[in-house]
């Protein structure tokens, strides 16, 4: 095993930096479309029109 420290490269992401952007709710949609359970979750911001869908049915 060597001593070198390993070194990671800068990463900038493809978007800008947003220091104020905060989550202002989080709801669940229940549903069973053909009898198959599904949860769907929205994650709010506070930026106009930014939101987030995802799936939370495991």
């Amino acid at each position: 095993m060597t001593d070198v420290p390993l070194a990671f490269p800068t990463v900038v992401p493809p978007w800008p930096h947003r220091d104020r952007l905060r989550i202002t709710g989080v709801g669940a949609i229940v549903t069973a479309p053909g009898r198959s359970p599904l949860v769907v979750v929205r994650v709010d911001t506070n930026e106009d029109g930014l939101y987030g869908l995802g799936r939370a049915t495991l």
